[in-house]
């Protein structure tokens, strides 16, 4: 069963991984919390699943109530940690973290450098506006759900952190010249997408987007295109990133690097690909 509920953020942080200092909170509330100690909490629970237990960090908890998501860019500096109600489909949360991250990153051009030094944070506190705004589109969206446009929601969330996974190989599997290579090979892709014509017929897809960030497609708005054509336009997608793999990796080195990064969170998300009707298709496509 898919479980939906309403993703209004309650909590929301952008941590400084080397301080433990919160460079921004958020609240949205009438729960008052002290930032800065939430924050050091937060971020020493993330860091004693790495070391202690061996893991890549924690994805999601439950506590006190809410569903609390991180999102921790590697080799960014930051981590994000959003909380909300426990019925939140937590793959949407996370792709939202993704979303501010980058207007985040690219609004005050954060580097890892940056962040090893003392911050002042008070310069981030006018990222309030961009969150807000954010946060008014997801509501207003999300008060007009019905049917396939929640499904729509659903799809978006799961297909960014699949896509996000493809961008994870990418990075940690091709180094300089080879890494420039297939990253443009993939924006090239994206822009042959953009010429088809059902792209152009469903002006919405030319909202997804593919950058040295990785890729955006929570933004696209569910109430401006149909189910049908967004789970086709995401399956053609997948098929194009696993063909750029293919034709970069030898056969081994595909299958390895999607046993490490792509099978487990498909794995993690079984249920939720086969009531969208995608579990099969992605089975396919990258078992071929």
């Amino acid at each position: 069963m898919i479980i939906r509920g309403k993703f209004y953020l309650k909590h929301f942080w952008i941590i400084n991984a080397h301080s433990s200092v919160a460079l921004f909170y958020r609240n949205y509330s009438n729960f008052i919390l002290d930032q800065d100690l939430i924050s050091g909490f937060l971020m020493a629970l993330n860091s004693f699943s790495e070391v202690e237990l061996k893991s890549h960090g924690i994805s999601s908890i439950i506590m006190g109530g809410l569903s609390w998501v991180y999102y921790d860019p590697r080799d960014s500096g930051i981590l994000l940690v959003a909380a909300d109600d426990v019925k939140a489909n937590t793959e949407v949360l996370r792709s939202r973290l993704q979303v501010i991250f980058k207007m985040f990153v690219e609004k005050y051009k954060i580097t890892l450098e940056d962040m090893k030094s003392l911050v002042d944070q008070s310069k981030y506190v006018e990222f309030k506006e961009t969150l807000d705004l954010l946060e008014s589109q997801w509501k207003q969206a999300e008060s007009t759900l019905e049917g396939g446009a929640a499904l729509i929601f659903d799809l978006l969330g799961v297909f960014q952190q699949l896509f996000n996974q493809f961008n994870h190989i990418i990075q940690t599997t091709f180094f300089k010249e080879d890494f420039v290579k297939v990253n443009d090979q993939v924006g090239e892709m994206l822009e042959n997408l953009n010429l088809m014509p059902e792209f152009k017929e469903n002006p919405e897809l030319s909202q997804i987007s593919f950058d040295e960030h990785g890729w955006d497609i929570i933004t696209l708005n569910p109430l401006k295109i149909e189910l049908g054509v967004l789970k086709r336009t995401l399956i053609l997608i997948t098929i194009h990133l696993n063909n750029v793999i293919k034709e970069n990796l030898t056969d081994y080195g595909r299958m390895k690097s999607y046993i490490d990064h792509l099978f487990p969170y498909i794995m993690a998300q079984y249920d939720l690909l086969e009531n969208l009707g995608v579990l099969h298709d992605l089975l396919r496509i990258f078992l071929q």
